[in-house]
C-alpha cells in the first residue's frame, strides 16, 4: 500500500499525489456502495495495478469535509473577492468565512483585482473585515500581491473559495 493526498477529482478519476510520483487511480466500489465520495484533500491508501493505474482501498479519517468546494483536510480557506467586477456580495463571503470556521478551519481573504478599481472599495472591504481576518490584495493579472499570498499559504493546506467570477 502506498499512502498518498488526492490532489484532483474527475469523472470518477483521482490523481493521487504521493512522495514521489502522482497516480492516476479510480475508487473501490465499496465507497459507492457506502455513500462515500473521494474528495481532494483525502489522505488515501492506495495499491498500484499491473498495466498502470492505482485503486484508492481506504480513506483516512478527515479531519473537515465541505460541499463549497468540494474538499476535505483543509487547514485555512482563502476566501477570494473581487474589488470589483464583479461587485463583492458580502453574504456570500460571510458563508464561505461561517463555513471555514464551522469547520476548523482559519481563513485568508483576497481581494483580487485591484488593478481595475479603486482605492475607496478596496478600503471598504477592508473596513469591514480586517478586524477578525488576514487580508492580501492582489491583481492576478500584473502579479501585483501574489507574492505575498504565496507566502502567506505555504504551509499547510489551502483550498481557494469566492463566488463564480472572482478570478480564484
Amino acid at each position: 500500500m502506498i499512502q498518498g493526498v488526492i490532489v484532483k477529482g474527475i469523472a470518477g478519476f483521482y490523481y493521487v499525489k504521493t512522495n514521489d510520483s502522482l497516480y492516476e487511480c479510480k475508487a473501490r466500489g465499496i465507497f459507492k456502495k457506502d455513500g462515500i465520495v473521494p474528495l481532494v484533500g483525502d489522505i488515501v491508501d492506495i495499491e498500484t495495478q499491473a498495466g498502470g493505474g492505482a485503486v484508492i482501498n481506504s480513506i483516512q479519517e478527515r479531519k473537515n469535509e465541505f460541499i463549497r468546494p468540494p474538499v476535505s483536510n483543509v487547514d485555512c480557506f482563502v476566501v477570494v473577492v473581487a474589488a470589483e467586477r464583479p461587485e463583492p456580495n458580502f453574504s456570500v463571503v460571510d458563508r464561505f468565512l461561517a463555513m471555514a470556521e464551522d469547520n476548523g478551519a482559519d481563513a485568508v481573504i483576497c481581494v483580487n483585482k485591484i488593478d481595475i478599481s479603486d482605492e475607496v472599495k478596496i478600503n471598504h472591504i477592508k473596513e469591514i473585515y480586517e478586524r477578525v481576518y488576514p487580508i492580501v490584495c492582489v491583481s492576478a493579472l500584473s502579479g501585483y500581491g501574489v507574492g505575498e499570498l504565496r507566502e502567506l499559504t505555504q504551509n499547510g493546506k489551502y483550498a481557494l473559495a469566492g463566488p463564480s467570477g472572482v478570478g480564484k
